[in-house]
C-alpha cells in the first residue's frame, strides 16, 4: 500500500466516525425532544383537566356526596337501583373514569408520569382511599375484577414512589 491509500483509509475512518457521532447526537436530540414534548403536552392536559369546569363540577358533586353520605352508604350505592342512587353512583363513576383515562394515558406514555406525580399525587391517593371500598364492592357484586384496574395500578405506583422519596 502506498501513502495515498493509507491516507484515504484514515480520512474515510474519520469521516465514518463523525458520521456516527452526528447520528448519535441526532438520536439523543430526538429522544430529548420527545420527552420535552410529552412533558409539555402533559402539563397542558393536566392544566386543562384541573381548570375544566366539568371536572370542577364533578369534584363539587363528589364532595357534596361525601358530605351527605357516610362511607357505608357510599359503598352501598353499588347495590341500590333507585333514581337518586343512580345519580349518586354516576358522580362517583365520573370521578373514577377521569382517573382511569389518565392512568391509561400514563401507561401508554401519552401523559408524562413524573409531571402527573408532582401535580396530582395527593389528590389521587386521597380519592383512591375514599373510593377503594366502593370499587371493591362493585367488583365483588358484579363478579368483574377489572373495574378501575388502571387507576389501582397508578395508585400503587404513586404509593411506592412516594415511600421511596421519603
Amino acid at each position: 500500500m502506498n501513502r495515498y491509500e493509507y491516507l484515504s483509509i484514515i480520512v474515510n475512518s474519520i469521516y465514518t466516525f463523525f458520521t456516527l457521532l452526528i447520528l448519535c447526537l441526532a438520536y439523543i436530540q430526538y429522544k430529548y425532544s420527545i420527552k420535552v414534548s410529552r412533558i409539555k403536552s402533559s402539563l397542558e392536559f393536566l392544566e386543562r383537566e384541573s381548570s375544566s369546569q366539568e371536572l370542577r363540577q364533578i369534584r363539587i358533586d363528589y364532595a357534596n356526596l361525601r358530605a351527605t353520605l357516610n362511607k357505608d352508604e357510599i359503598i352501598g350505592l353499588v347495590e341500590k337501583r333507585d333514581e337518586k342512587s343512580n345519580k349518586q353512583r354516576e358522580v362517583i363513576f365520573a370521578l373514577l373514569n377521569r382517573y382511569e383515562y389518565m392512568a391509561i394515558g400514563i401507561d401508554l406514555r401519552v401523559i408524562d408520569y413524573g409531571t402527573f406525580y408532582r401535580l396530582w399525587k395527593s389528590t389521587t391517593l386521597r380519592d383512591w382511599s375514599n373510593t377503594k371500598e366502593f370499587i371493591q364492592n362493585l367488583r365483588s357484586k358484579s363478579g368483574n375484577n377489572l373495574y378501575m384496574v388502571e387507576f389501582e395500578k397508578l395508585v400503587a405506583r404513586i404509593a411506592v414512589d412516594k415511600m421511596n422519596k421519603k
